[in-house]
């Protein structure tokens, strides 16, 4: 019997906890990211300040009660967290990657010089930069829906509780933070869920974290970008409440 009676939603790089309004329910938890939104600082350049704000955020409560779905960056936090907290019996990782950045052995990630000029655009000017990011979340075709453009209109002006510096030191976290090593420590059940066509984390990178997580299924929504769960909610909550009534 499964001992889940919580879920856990965590928000990607440069959004906040309102990215899950249309999935998340009032009995589900959502947290801020540090430095995306009121609480909370991300100062240094690891995962760090994600996994202590879920280990915060998850005292007190039940050993494997809670299923964490993160989306993007909030999936990497979970893969490092799932390592070392006992209160997660379950994660689904949303076009997650357990490298962002390409090399030799991992060619299912964004190029160094192309993250880097970014982190330079990010100190120059984050809105710029930030608007020029959020619209490759979507396809071409999605970003005509009413869904993304819902995602553009909220995203286009900074949070007033965001700290710009902050958000840069997360993306220099996704530009070290290298998880291979880690995934053969999860052994909990563990849903992949990725786009297609994500231009942001490539599909190569789902099936390799599907490849190494033991037991993981991997569910590709076909013709998606790198927000399923907004382009296409009803089969992500559709999936997301199988594997959870399954675990």
């Amino acid at each position: 019997m499964s001992l889940i009676n919580r879920r856990l939603f965590v928000h990607g790089w440069a959004t906040d906890s309102g990215v899950w309004d249309s999935v998340a329910t009032a009995s589900d938890l959502t947290l801020d990211l540090p430095g995306h939104g009121e609480v909370g600082r991300w100062d240094e350049p690891c995962l760090s300040p994600a996994v202590d704000a879920i280990k915060a955020l998850l005292a007190g409560r039940a050993p494997r009660s809670v299923v964490g779905i993160g989306w993007s960056l909030g999936g990497q936090s979970l893969i490092e967290a799932a390592a070392q907290l006992s209160q997660l019996g379950a994660i689904v990782l949303v076009s997650a990657t357990p490298k962002f950045i390409a090399s030799d052995d991992f060619p299912w990630g964004r190029s160094k010089a192309l993250v880097r000029r970014m982190i330079m655009d990010m100190k120059r000017d984050a809105r710029a930069a930030l608007k020029r990011f959020y619209g490759l979340n979507f396809t071409g075709s999605e970003l005509c829906g009413k869904e993304a453009t819902a995602f553009m209109t909220r995203y286009e002006t900074m949070n007033s509780g965001w700290s710009p510096g902050d958000v840069t030191t997360a993306l220099e976290a996704l530009y070290k933070v290298d998880l291979r090593p880690v995934l053969n420590k999860i052994d909990i059940p563990c849903l992949v869920m990725h786009g297609e066509r994500d231009d942001v984390t490539p599909i190569g990178a789902a099936r390799f974290l599907a490849e190494n997580i033991r037991g993981a299924r991997l569910s590709i929504f076909e013709n998606a970008g790198h927000a399923p769960f907004i382009t296409n909610r009803e089969r992500f909550m559709r999936e997301l409440d199988d594997f959870v009534a399954k675990t």
